[in-house]
């Protein structure tokens, strides 16, 4: 079932899309002291490069991987194996084939947690040779399939986490031809299936995004087939809602100009109009591709601009209107040529117009699309004008509302703007809403303001009963590199006194200790791993940190999943709150 309208807030889409703009594995690296100078790579040029793993080669090898073995073929606990097998996934080693035998072994638990978390984890180990056989056969519910599962039928969510499966693999290979057979049989789940539970058709369409196709006529191929499903509508709408973003992926290497991206920017354009019968999930999908289809030095940008500002202007449905700012920042940051001050700067005045006047709601929006404009610009190596930044400071110091606040601090964080870190901690010291300290704290991490560490670590022992602002807390301490707050951590995860610990609370201290931790963190967690006297679900969490530490990868896995995404056609595969199984749940 689609989110409840209530998540039109900019928090939604900001939690969704953040892991792209914090980077905070290679910020806490580059920044953080103690990490192992094994850890340091060559690259082919001769310039120095990280890894992302936090620990060297021989303890990943040699310690923590036989750990995490141990770990999932000696307990019944469903939260220590599913724990343990992301964890050997996200690490990327299959030594010998036994990542691979322990995923297999699982697929027909008895438990469906256990089983579709062994599928998913072949798409994060990202391994082209279970493309071959394992992943179509779980798909498509065959004969082998049904073997591997030992029962009559593969079960959807199993099936629906293979297409994930497929996707994943896919997005890790350059290989055409990888790319070819995982698009293919993503395509043909997505054709073929008939079934009323449209998470498989979700699944396969998500899939298909992850993909950057190597050969042009290959994203032509799936771009076609995206879009003659839009036209034709035959799907249920919670399926096509998830075409147009996907299919401003594809393209994502198409220039102005091409057949292909042409056709899509006028199926998009088609969509967003105001008397398009097109429906609302769908249309919040096309005002976001529009933004992803701008290109630069295209007189099209101008289409683009004049059907984003009548959404914004006229639009019925909120989160169109709300997702149609996050596409000015897409706009402008795509084609600096149509947002330059010679051309008025028509992008940047439209944002900060609407930061200056409009209602509380699209404010928020306005502050956190400028931030990623801004954010954008900085990459290019492009400035960003000042009036920007004395914009934001003034709604900053001016606003009120607990989300306003928060989207401005976020803001200002994103457009690097160090004058602001001031300005940040002493409304702090006047705003105690959580719902704006922990989007502050973020921002403070952003700005890289270590003046303020003493005070966020202050925080983050005194917000205990409060998960979620601890998570934010703990980010903005990585992204400011203090590891000092490691002990705090394990003290959390473990608490010297025996007592027992929340669900969030693990789950917050492990994730942040998989981001500022570094070798040092290693024992101690590998000690509670194989503790068996300690709660089972401490010592998941335990495999959750090892694994992040470990990570192959800078980005959590399932990042490219949620960035981009029209989160309010989620089915129950992507995002399940009620038992946090979805792919995006998963840690």
């Amino acid at each position: 079932m689609p989110l409840e309208d209530h998540h039109a807030g900019w928090e939604y889409w900001w939690e969704f899309n953040k892991d792209r703009f914090l980077n905070l594995r290679a910020k806490v690296q580059s920044t953080g002291p103690g990490t192992d100078v094994n850890s340091i790579l060559i690259g082919l040029n001769g310039a120095e490069r990280r890894a992302p793993s936090m620990v060297n080669e021989p303890t990943v090898r040699d310690r923590i991987l036989p750990a995490l073995h141990a770990a999932a073929g000696g307990s019944p606990d469903v939260d220590l194996l599913t724990g343990s097998m992301i964890a050997i996934a996200r690490i990327g080693r299959d030594v010998n084939g036994a990542a691979a035998a322990l995923f297999t072994a699982h697929l027909g638990a008895p438990s469906q947690e256990v089983a579709e978390t062994a599928a998913i984890s072949f798409g994060i180990l990202k391994d082209p040779a279970a493309l071959e056989e394992l992943i179509p056969a779980l798909m498509f519910d065959e004969a082998a399939g049904r073997a591997l599962v030992g029962n009559r039928e593969v079960p959807a969510r199993s099936r629906a986490f293979a297409a994930y499966a497929a996707g994943l693999i896919g997005s890790a290979s350059t290989d055409p031809a990888v790319q070819a057979l995982a698009a293919e049989m993503l395509l043909r789940l997505l054709e073929t299936d008939r079934s009323a539970v449209q998470d498989l058709r979700v699944a396969a369409v998500l899939g298909l995004g992850l993909i950057h196709p190597v050969e042009p006529r290959l994203a032509e191929k799936i771009a076609g087939v995206l879009s003659q499903r839009l036209e034709s509508g035959q799907d249920d709408a919670l399926v096509l809602a998830h075409h147009p973003t996907t299919l401003a992926k594809v393209l994502r290497d198409s220039p102005a100009g091409s057949p292909a991206r042409e056709r899509a920017l006028d199926q998009m354009l088609r969509l967003t109009q105001p008397r398009a019968k097109a429906h609302g999930l769908v249309r919040q999908s096309a005002v976001m591709a529009l933004g992803m289809l701008a290109r630069p030095q295209d007189p099209r940008s101008v289409e683009i601009f004049k059907a984003l500002s009548e959404m914004r202007e006229n639009g019925s449905e909120m989160q169109a209107k709300n997702f149609s700012s996050i596409a000015m920042a897409y706009l402008a940051a795509a084609a600096p040529d149509f947002d330059s001050a010679e051309n008025r700067m028509p992008v940047t005045r439209f944002l900060l117009d609407n930061l200056r006047k409009s209602d509380t709601s699209y404010e928020a929006w306005s502050a956190l699309s400028l931030g990623v404009l801004g954010f954008l610009q900085h990459e290019q190596s492009r400035e960003t004008p000042p009036l920007v930044y004395e914009a934001m400071l003034a709604k900053f110091e001016s606003a009120r509302a607990p989300d306003l606040l928060g989207a401005c601090a976020i803001g200002l964080g994103l457009l690097h703007h160090g004058g602001a870190a001031e300005r940040i901690a002493a409304k702090m010291d006047r705003i105690e809403e959580r719902g704006f300290l922990g989007y502050a704290a973020i921002g403070l991490g952003l700005l890289g303001a270590q003046e303020q560490g003493p005070r966020l670590l202050k925080m983050l022992n005194e917000q205990r009963r409060d998960p979620e602002l601890m998570r934010q807390v703990a980010i903005g301490l990585g992204l400011l590199g203090d590891v000092s707050v490691r002990a705090t951590l394990h003290e959390l995860l473990a608490p010297a006194d025996g007592s027992r610990v929340s669900l969030a609370v693990l789950a917050a201290s492990a994730v942040a200790i998989g981001f500022v931790g570094d070798a040092r963190s290693v024992d101690p967690l590998l000690g509670l791993l194989g503790d068996r006297d300690h709660m089972a679900l401490a010592r998941a969490f335990s495999a959750v940190a090892l694994g992040l530490l470990a990570d192959k990868e800078w980005l959590p896995w399932n990042a490219p999943l949620s960035e981009d995404l029209n989160y309010a056609a989620a089915v129950s595969t992507l995002i399940e709150k009620s038992t946090a199984t979805g792919i995006l749940d998963l840690y």
